[in-house]
Protein backbone atom coordinates (compact mmCIF):
# COMPACT_ATOMS: atom_id res chain seq x y z
CA UNK A 1 0.00 0.00 0.00
CA UNK A 2 1.17 3.83 -0.70
CA UNK A 3 -0.03 4.86 2.46
CA UNK A 4 2.16 2.38 3.91
CA UNK A 5 5.11 3.35 2.38
CA UNK A 6 4.14 6.87 3.05
CA UNK A 7 4.03 6.57 6.68
CA UNK A 8 7.66 4.35 6.84
CA UNK A 9 9.70 7.22 5.34
CA UNK A 10 7.59 9.91 7.74
CA UNK A 11 9.11 8.32 10.71
CA UNK A 12 12.36 8.91 9.46
CA UNK A 13 11.57 12.31 7.85
CA UNK A 14 8.43 13.45 8.45
CA UNK A 15 8.68 17.06 7.03
CA UNK A 16 10.33 15.91 4.10
CA UNK A 17 7.94 12.93 3.25
CA UNK A 18 4.92 14.08 4.25
CA UNK A 19 5.31 17.65 1.84
CA UNK A 20 6.50 15.31 -0.89
CA UNK A 21 4.01 12.91 -0.55
CA UNK A 22 1.07 15.27 -0.80
CA UNK A 23 2.39 17.27 -3.57
CA UNK A 24 3.41 20.71 -1.17
CA UNK A 25 7.15 20.47 -3.06
CA UNK A 26 7.86 19.00 -6.01
CA UNK A 27 11.39 17.49 -5.80
CA UNK A 28 14.16 17.21 -2.88
CA UNK A 29 15.40 20.15 -4.70
CA UNK A 30 12.71 22.74 -3.18
CA UNK A 31 14.53 21.62 0.39
CA UNK A 32 17.31 23.32 -0.43
CA UNK A 33 14.73 26.62 -0.54
CA UNK A 34 13.69 28.96 2.00
CA UNK A 35 10.98 26.62 3.59
CA UNK A 36 9.43 24.64 0.28
CA UNK A 37 9.88 27.92 -1.33
CA UNK A 38 7.87 30.28 0.33
CA UNK A 39 7.53 33.63 -1.11
CA UNK A 40 6.35 36.56 0.29
CA UNK A 41 4.77 39.90 -1.14
CA UNK A 42 2.31 42.59 0.14
CA UNK A 43 -1.50 41.71 -0.40
CA UNK A 44 -4.54 43.78 0.28
CA UNK A 45 -5.78 41.57 3.02
CA UNK A 46 -9.42 42.61 2.94
CA UNK A 47 -9.82 42.43 -1.13
CA UNK A 48 -7.55 39.17 -1.05
CA UNK A 49 -9.53 37.75 1.38
CA UNK A 50 -13.00 38.87 -0.32
CA UNK A 51 -11.89 36.89 -3.48
CA UNK A 52 -10.66 34.08 -1.58
CA UNK A 53 -14.05 33.37 -0.02
CA UNK A 54 -16.10 33.64 -2.91
CA UNK A 55 -13.51 31.73 -5.05
CA UNK A 56 -13.79 29.07 -2.62
CA UNK A 57 -17.75 28.93 -2.44
CA UNK A 58 -17.48 29.01 -6.14
CA UNK A 59 -15.22 25.91 -6.36
CA UNK A 60 -17.29 24.17 -3.75
CA UNK A 61 -20.73 23.17 -4.17
CA UNK A 62 -22.21 22.31 -0.59
CA UNK A 63 -26.00 21.85 0.94
CA UNK A 64 -28.18 24.35 1.61
CA UNK A 65 -28.44 23.75 5.20
CA UNK A 66 -25.25 25.03 5.37
CA UNK A 67 -24.40 28.89 5.56
CA UNK A 68 -20.91 30.14 5.49
CA UNK A 69 -20.12 33.51 6.66
CA UNK A 70 -16.98 35.16 7.02
CA UNK A 71 -16.01 38.73 8.60
CA UNK A 72 -12.50 40.87 8.27
CA UNK A 73 -11.49 43.55 10.71
CA UNK A 74 -7.87 44.71 9.50
CA UNK A 75 -8.49 48.49 9.38
CA UNK A 76 -7.69 48.46 4.58
CA UNK A 77 -4.00 46.92 5.69
CA UNK A 78 -1.70 45.19 3.61
CA UNK A 79 0.58 42.35 4.72
CA UNK A 80 3.91 40.83 3.51
CA UNK A 81 2.82 37.00 4.01
CA UNK A 82 3.58 33.68 1.00
CA UNK A 83 -0.24 34.25 -0.56
CA UNK A 84 -0.35 30.47 -1.85
CA UNK A 85 0.58 28.97 1.32
CA UNK A 86 -1.79 30.94 3.39
CA UNK A 87 -4.89 29.72 0.82
CA UNK A 88 -3.59 26.27 1.28
CA UNK A 89 -4.09 26.55 5.23
CA UNK A 90 -7.44 28.29 5.05
CA UNK A 91 -8.67 25.57 2.59
CA UNK A 92 -7.70 22.64 4.59
CA UNK A 93 -9.20 23.97 7.54
CA UNK A 94 -12.20 25.23 5.56
CA UNK A 95 -12.42 21.73 4.16
CA UNK A 96 -11.89 20.15 7.22
CA UNK A 97 -14.80 21.63 8.56
CA UNK A 98 -17.13 20.89 5.86
CA UNK A 99 -16.58 18.04 5.67
CA UNK A 100 -17.66 17.22 9.55
CA UNK A 101 -20.62 19.47 8.95
CA UNK A 102 -23.83 18.69 7.30
CA UNK A 103 -25.74 21.68 8.40
CA UNK A 104 -25.62 24.36 10.54
CA UNK A 105 -23.12 27.38 10.20
CA UNK A 106 -19.22 27.74 9.31
CA UNK A 107 -17.26 30.80 9.61
CA UNK A 108 -14.17 32.37 9.37
CA UNK A 109 -12.81 35.61 10.71
CA UNK A 110 -9.69 37.54 9.99
CA UNK A 111 -8.15 40.11 12.08
CA UNK A 112 -4.50 41.69 13.23
CA UNK A 113 -3.52 41.86 16.67
CA UNK A 114 -0.29 43.45 18.18
CA UNK A 115 2.90 41.13 18.29
CA UNK A 116 6.46 40.81 17.73
CA UNK A 117 8.44 37.89 16.51
CA UNK A 118 11.91 39.20 15.63
CA UNK A 119 10.85 41.84 12.94
CA UNK A 120 7.63 40.84 12.29
CA UNK A 121 5.28 43.98 13.65
CA UNK A 122 1.54 42.05 13.66
CA UNK A 123 -0.03 39.03 14.36
CA UNK A 124 -2.58 37.95 11.61
CA UNK A 125 -4.94 35.50 13.33
CA UNK A 126 -7.54 33.83 11.55
CA UNK A 127 -10.38 31.49 12.89
CA UNK A 128 -12.13 28.73 11.15
CA UNK A 129 -15.41 27.21 13.54
CA UNK A 130 -18.13 25.22 12.79
CA UNK A 131 -21.43 23.26 14.35
CA UNK A 132 -20.60 20.49 13.04
CA UNK A 133 -19.44 16.89 14.95
CA UNK A 134 -16.83 18.12 16.92
CA UNK A 135 -13.83 15.92 18.17
CA UNK A 136 -13.42 13.25 21.06
CA UNK A 137 -11.42 14.74 23.58
CA UNK A 138 -9.04 11.72 23.69
CA UNK A 139 -8.41 12.44 19.81
CA UNK A 140 -7.66 16.44 20.20
CA UNK A 141 -3.84 15.89 21.22
CA UNK A 142 -3.48 13.60 18.37
CA UNK A 143 -5.39 15.70 15.29
CA UNK A 144 -2.30 17.21 14.03
CA UNK A 145 -0.28 14.21 13.39
CA UNK A 146 -0.28 12.71 10.42
CA UNK A 147 -2.57 10.01 8.71
CA UNK A 148 -4.95 10.41 12.00
CA UNK A 149 -7.97 10.96 12.10
CA UNK A 150 -10.95 11.18 14.63
CA UNK A 151 -12.57 7.68 16.03
CA UNK A 152 -15.78 9.08 15.45
CA UNK A 153 -16.26 9.96 11.91
CA UNK A 154 -17.50 6.98 10.59
CA UNK A 155 -17.17 6.49 7.00
CA UNK A 156 -16.32 10.21 6.03
CA UNK A 157 -13.69 10.36 3.51
CA UNK A 158 -10.31 11.70 4.46
CA UNK A 159 -6.39 10.51 4.44
CA UNK A 160 -5.92 12.15 7.49
CA UNK A 161 -3.24 14.70 6.38
CA UNK A 162 -4.73 18.06 6.14
CA UNK A 163 -4.73 19.16 9.49
CA UNK A 164 -0.80 18.07 9.64
CA UNK A 165 -0.06 19.54 6.68
CA UNK A 166 -1.56 23.31 7.67
CA UNK A 167 0.84 22.34 10.98
CA UNK A 168 3.96 22.38 8.89
CA UNK A 169 3.69 25.16 7.00
CA UNK A 170 2.55 27.16 9.90
CA UNK A 171 5.78 26.31 11.15
CA UNK A 172 7.66 27.24 7.85
CA UNK A 173 6.27 30.95 7.91
CA UNK A 174 7.27 30.54 11.87
CA UNK A 175 3.25 30.28 12.73
CA UNK A 176 0.96 28.01 14.46
CA UNK A 177 -2.52 26.19 14.26
CA UNK A 178 -4.12 25.83 17.17
CA UNK A 179 -7.87 23.33 17.75
CA UNK A 180 -9.04 26.09 19.80
CA UNK A 181 -12.04 24.08 21.97
CA UNK A 182 -14.05 21.63 20.21
CA UNK A 183 -17.32 19.63 22.05
CA UNK A 184 -18.55 16.31 20.42
CA UNK A 185 -22.06 17.71 18.48
CA UNK A 186 -22.01 21.08 18.99
CA UNK A 187 -18.77 22.02 16.56
CA UNK A 188 -15.14 23.32 16.58
CA UNK A 189 -12.83 26.10 16.38
CA UNK A 190 -9.57 26.18 14.83
CA UNK A 191 -7.02 28.98 14.57
CA UNK A 192 -4.33 30.36 12.54
CA UNK A 193 -1.27 32.76 14.28
CA UNK A 194 0.98 34.40 11.55
CA UNK A 195 3.90 36.98 12.61
CA UNK A 196 3.31 39.40 9.54
CA UNK A 197 5.09 42.49 8.81
CA UNK A 198 2.13 44.97 7.71
CA UNK A 199 2.14 48.52 6.01
CA UNK A 200 -0.73 50.93 5.42
CA UNK A 201 -2.02 51.89 1.52
CA UNK A 202 -0.35 55.33 1.89
CA UNK A 203 2.83 53.12 2.50
CA UNK A 204 1.88 50.66 -0.60
CA UNK A 205 0.73 53.64 -3.07
CA UNK A 206 3.57 52.70 -4.37
CA UNK A 207 3.19 49.18 -5.14
CA UNK A 208 -0.17 49.52 -5.92
CA UNK A 209 -0.03 52.70 -9.13
CA UNK A 210 2.68 49.36 -10.15
CA UNK A 211 -0.24 46.87 -9.67
CA UNK A 212 -2.37 49.01 -11.49
CA UNK A 213 -0.30 49.78 -14.44
CA UNK A 214 0.51 45.69 -14.61
CA UNK A 215 -3.00 44.91 -15.13
CA UNK A 216 -3.78 47.63 -18.01
CA UNK A 217 -0.78 46.43 -19.96
CA UNK A 218 -2.48 43.53 -19.29
CA UNK A 219 -5.63 43.93 -19.76
CA UNK A 220 -4.17 45.48 -23.50
CA UNK A 221 -1.75 41.87 -24.30
CA UNK A 222 -4.96 39.91 -23.74
CA UNK A 223 -6.80 40.72 -26.61
CA UNK A 224 -4.40 39.76 -28.96
CA UNK A 225 -4.43 36.05 -27.04
CA UNK A 226 -6.34 33.47 -28.41
CA UNK A 227 -9.55 33.82 -25.50
CA UNK A 228 -12.62 31.55 -26.02
CA UNK A 229 -14.17 32.91 -23.09
CA UNK A 230 -15.07 36.54 -22.26
CA UNK A 231 -16.22 37.68 -18.66
CA UNK A 232 -18.45 40.55 -18.12
CA UNK A 233 -19.21 42.40 -14.66
CA UNK A 234 -18.92 45.10 -13.24
CA UNK A 235 -18.49 43.73 -9.85
CA UNK A 236 -14.37 43.28 -10.15
CA UNK A 237 -14.09 40.46 -7.27
CA UNK A 238 -16.78 38.08 -9.03
CA UNK A 239 -15.50 38.18 -12.35
CA UNK A 240 -11.59 37.57 -10.85
CA UNK A 241 -13.43 34.58 -8.92
CA UNK A 242 -15.07 32.95 -12.04
CA UNK A 243 -11.72 34.42 -14.15
CA UNK A 244 -9.44 31.90 -11.52
CA UNK A 245 -11.58 28.78 -11.58
CA UNK A 246 -12.16 29.35 -15.41
CA UNK A 247 -8.26 29.27 -15.93
CA UNK A 248 -7.29 26.71 -13.80
CA UNK A 249 -9.63 24.42 -16.10
CA UNK A 250 -7.31 25.08 -18.58
CA UNK A 251 -9.40 27.89 -20.40
CA UNK A 252 -8.05 30.82 -22.02
CA UNK A 253 -10.06 33.67 -20.40
CA UNK A 254 -10.12 37.49 -20.78
CA UNK A 255 -12.10 39.06 -17.25
CA UNK A 256 -13.19 42.69 -17.68
CA UNK A 257 -15.08 45.19 -16.09
CA UNK A 258 -15.08 47.58 -19.18
CA UNK A 259 -17.99 46.14 -22.03
CA UNK A 260 -15.88 48.57 -24.25
CA UNK A 261 -12.73 46.07 -24.17
CA UNK A 262 -14.82 43.10 -24.37
CA UNK A 263 -16.68 44.02 -27.42
CA UNK A 264 -13.04 45.05 -28.86
CA UNK A 265 -12.34 41.63 -28.38
CA UNK A 266 -15.08 40.05 -30.12
CA UNK A 267 -13.33 40.04 -33.62
CA UNK A 268 -11.21 37.41 -32.63
CA UNK A 269 -12.11 34.23 -34.06
CA UNK A 270 -11.32 32.39 -30.75
CA UNK A 271 -13.85 33.50 -28.93
CA UNK A 272 -16.36 31.11 -28.02
CA UNK A 273 -18.57 32.55 -25.30
CA UNK A 274 -19.83 35.76 -23.91
CA UNK A 275 -20.67 36.02 -20.01
CA UNK A 276 -22.01 39.20 -19.07
CA UNK A 277 -23.94 41.11 -15.84
CA UNK A 278 -27.22 42.60 -16.67
CA UNK A 279 -27.35 45.47 -14.63
CA UNK A 280 -23.80 47.80 -15.42
CA UNK A 281 -23.04 51.58 -15.24
CA UNK A 282 -21.87 52.07 -18.76
CA UNK A 283 -23.59 49.64 -21.01
CA UNK A 284 -26.31 46.64 -19.59
CA UNK A 285 -25.71 43.14 -20.00
CA UNK A 286 -28.89 43.39 -23.27
CA UNK A 287 -27.17 46.38 -25.18
CA UNK A 288 -23.77 45.11 -24.83
CA UNK A 289 -25.04 41.35 -25.91
CA UNK A 290 -26.68 42.93 -28.97
CA UNK A 291 -23.88 44.41 -30.23
CA UNK A 292 -21.79 41.16 -29.65
CA UNK A 293 -24.29 39.72 -31.54
CA UNK A 294 -23.79 42.09 -34.56
CA UNK A 295 -19.70 41.61 -34.43
CA UNK A 296 -20.11 37.74 -34.17
CA UNK A 297 -23.55 36.46 -35.16
CA UNK A 298 -22.57 33.19 -33.93
CA UNK A 299 -21.07 33.62 -30.45
CA UNK A 300 -22.65 31.60 -27.26
CA UNK A 301 -24.13 34.60 -25.65
CA UNK A 302 -24.81 33.76 -21.33
CA UNK A 303 -26.58 36.26 -19.31
CA UNK A 304 -25.48 36.84 -15.39
CA UNK A 305 -27.83 38.24 -13.02
CA UNK A 306 -29.02 37.83 -9.20
CA UNK A 307 -32.31 38.62 -9.97
CA UNK A 308 -33.66 35.20 -8.75
CA UNK A 309 -37.18 35.22 -10.90
CA UNK A 310 -37.28 34.64 -14.31
CA UNK A 311 -35.26 37.07 -16.88
CA UNK A 312 -37.34 39.44 -19.05
CA UNK A 313 -35.42 38.28 -22.41
CA UNK A 314 -38.06 40.10 -24.38
CA UNK A 315 -35.46 42.76 -25.30
CA UNK A 316 -32.54 39.78 -26.73
CA UNK A 317 -32.69 36.81 -26.35
CA UNK A 318 -29.63 34.38 -24.24
CA UNK A 319 -28.28 31.44 -25.13
CA UNK A 320 -28.16 30.68 -21.33
CA UNK A 321 -28.46 32.26 -17.98
CA UNK A 322 -26.90 31.65 -14.93
CA UNK A 323 -28.29 32.90 -11.50
CA UNK A 324 -26.26 34.38 -8.99
CA UNK A 325 -24.15 33.13 -6.60
CA UNK A 326 -22.73 30.74 -9.55
CA UNK A 327 -21.82 27.14 -9.17
CA UNK A 328 -18.75 25.90 -10.97
CA UNK A 329 -20.95 22.85 -11.87
CA UNK A 330 -23.63 25.68 -13.46
CA UNK A 331 -20.46 27.49 -15.57
CA UNK A 332 -19.00 24.17 -16.40
CA UNK A 333 -22.61 23.12 -17.71
CA UNK A 334 -22.94 26.67 -19.53
CA UNK A 335 -19.69 25.69 -21.42
CA UNK A 336 -20.84 21.92 -22.13
CA UNK A 337 -24.08 23.15 -23.48
CA UNK A 338 -21.98 26.00 -26.24
CA UNK A 339 -19.80 22.64 -27.32
CA UNK A 340 -16.69 25.05 -26.28
CA UNK A 341 -15.04 21.71 -24.58
CA UNK A 342 -15.53 19.62 -28.10
CA UNK A 343 -14.24 22.63 -30.55
CA UNK A 344 -11.63 24.32 -28.48
CA UNK A 345 -8.88 25.57 -30.48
Amino acid sequence: MRSDIIKKGFEKAPHRSLLKATGVIKSDEDFDKPFIGVVNSYIDLEKWFSFYIQTYKLKNNHSELLNIKSSINVDSMFIEIDEKRLAQCITNLLDNAFRYTSKGIISIDVKLAPGLYKEKNRLLLIQVADTGQGINPQDQERIFDPFERATHVGQKQGKGLGLSIVRHIMNGMHGNVYLIQSKLNEGSIFQLAIPVNTKNKRETSLISNETQTIVQSGAKRQQSVNVEIILVDDDKNIIDSLEAVLLDAGFRVLATTDPGIALLSMSNHHVKILITDIEMKEMDGFSLAKNARKIRPDLFITAMTAHTLNLDQSEFRFDAILYKPVSLDELLAVIDKSNLENNSI
